[in-house]
């Protein structure tokens, strides 16, 4: 379970049936010749979208992935990356997905303000953190095969110092009044 969320915070894939289906097959390696180090790439066969290929964080490459590979020696290349000995995944998901919320409820997690924060709360943290660095929209949604209208509807933070960077890019030549004091409620 700890391979799957861990894949799931490098690359923002969404936690569920589509990355279950992984098979050892799906993972490949971009040369990057600026760095000489490989991109690790994984192709999703069957997403909302249909196929998609996203890469991940460096640190899943160099630590977390040798440890799945390591794990079951015996497996050949068509079988899943992930619990490869379970062939009902959707039974599997169900169970990850349970003891995710149980161990979260048990450490007093699961609830926050008031909401569940369900197994997705993982994809949501990395989109979020990619536009808190200030990755475009356009970038992030390319690579987590969602449009700009979902990650601004659903995963955009909307804090005030957020929303004044918004106005300032919206309104760059507005007028800087030195007399201006701010009116607050008195209580």
């Amino acid at each position: 379970m700890a391979d799957l969320l861990s894949i799931c915070e490098a690359g923002g894939f969404r936690p569920g049936l589509e990355l279950l289906r992984v098979r050892r097959n799906n993972v490949g390696w971009i040369n990057d010749p600026t760095t000489k180090t490989p991109v690790m790439k994984i192709t999703l066969l069957q997403t909302k979208k249909d196929r998609h290929t996203m890469t991940v964080a460096d640190w899943y490459r160099d630590d977390v992935y040798p440890r799945v590979m390591n794990r079951h020696l015996n497996t050949n290349e068509l079988d899943y990356l992930f619990f490869p000995r379970v062939e009902n995944r959707d039974k599997l998901f169900d169970r990850i997905r349970k003891n995710f919320e149980r161990i979260s409820d048990d450490l007093d997690l699961f609830v926050k303000d008031g909401q569940n924060r369900p197994i997705y709360v993982y994809r949501h943290s990395f989109i979020s953190d990619r536009r808190r660095k200030g990755v475009d929209a356009n970038i992030v949604a390319l690579h987590s095969n969602t449009s700009v209208q979902m990650i601004n509807q659903h995963y955009q933070n909307m804090s005030d110092d957020h929303l004044l960077e918004i106005h300032n890019k919206v309104f760059p030549n507005r007028t800087k009044n030195p007399n201006y004091k701010v009116i607050t409620k008195k209580s």
